[in-house]
This record gives structure tokens, sequence and C-alpha cells, in this order.
């Protein structure tokens, strides 16, 4: 009988730490914010969903040859525009913006359900079935600089309008690198 006791208090002592240690492995999570809740997509630009619109990787490129984004000048405007709609067939109609006195857009044709419409510069590439045009921001009313996110707003035959922060793209350009650390001093030199 006493053995008995012994096997039984033992199993309830394994059972309780057992327990123990489950509930506060489990709380170790509680209140946590997950590494990749808040991750972003590794694209420059910035996205923007309205139902049935998608639009990603909206930027301005970075200045090359005839394009200064200076003031008075002209910039590109480049995004992947998405008709995510079954059935319905979108056009777009226009696009604006507050640092622009014009947008030139290039050919638009009507983008048939499920299909996309790339703007880009000339020659980039587009997957099948994917339409490309050229949008150009003209007549810039001033110097469009990296940092801040400039209003740009796109219209749509359905009547949707979509307004997105629109960054300067980074490609292409020289990033920061840290200066070189000093060589160390020869011996004798110093303090």
């Amino acid at each position: 009988m006493i053995a008995r006791k012994d096997v039984n208090r033992r199993v309830a002592v394994a059972a309780a730490a057992f327990a123990a240690g489950a509930l506060l492995l489990t709380g170790c999570g509680a209140g946590q914010i997950s590494q990749t809740a808040s991750q972003q997509a590794a694209v420059n630009g910035s996205s923007a969903t309205d139902n049935t619109v998608d639009l990603r990787n909206v930027r301005i490129l970075a200045p090359s040859g005839e394009y200064n984004n200076d003031t008075g000048g002209e910039a590109l405007l480049a995004f992947v525009l998405v008709n995510s709609s079954p059935s319905e067939t979108l056009t777009l109609t226009g696009i604006n913006s507050d640092v622009a006195g014009s947008v030139e857009i290039g050919d638009v044709k009507p983008i048939p359900p499920l299909a996309t419409l790339k703007s880009d510069v000339a020659g980039a590439p587009t997957v099948q079935g994917q339409t490309l045009i050229t949008v150009k921001l003209k007549d810039l009313k001033k110097k469009l600089a990296q940092g801040p996110n400039y209003d740009v707003t796109f219209l749509f035959s359905n009547g949707k309008t979509i307004k997105v922060p629109t960054p300067i793209d980074s490609e292409g350009q020289q990033r920061y690198t840290a200066p070189a650390a000093p060589a160390p001093a020869a011996e004798g030199e110093g303090h």
C-alpha cells in the first residue's frame, strides 16, 4: 500500500510540474508581436487596394537621363495595376499629383478581368498578358527628393479613385556607406 501511495504522489507531482511548465511556456509569447507581423514587401514603392483594384510598387523613379525630378522638369511614375475583378473590365482614365502640373499617360487600353497594367521605363520586363505603358509627371512644381512621399491619385472608369503616398525609388541610387575606420597609427605614433 505504501508503495502505491508513493507512485500516485509521484504521478501527481509529475503531472503538476508538466502543467506548470506548459503554462509557463505558453505564456512566453503572450503579448509579444511577431517579427513578421509588421514586415512589408521587399519593393521600393507603396501599395493600395480598393476591392477589385490593386496598385503595387507605386513609386517615382530616381532621376535618370532626361528625367531630372527637378522643378519644371519631368519624372517617371512606375507601378503595377491589377484588375482583380473576375468579370469587370477596367480602364485607367487619369492620374493626378499635387507635385505635377500635368500627368502624361501612355496608350492606355481597357484592362480585362484578372489582368495587369505596368507603368515603367520603355523596355522594362513584363510577364505574359501584362500591358506596359509610360507615365510622366510633367512640369514638376518642386524638386522631388528621396525621403518624403508625394500624393498620386489614380482615376478609373468605374468611378473609383485611389490616392497613394508615393516615394522616390532608391534603386540605382548610391546608397550611404559608413566611412572606413581610420588606419591604426604606426608604432611610436599616437598618444
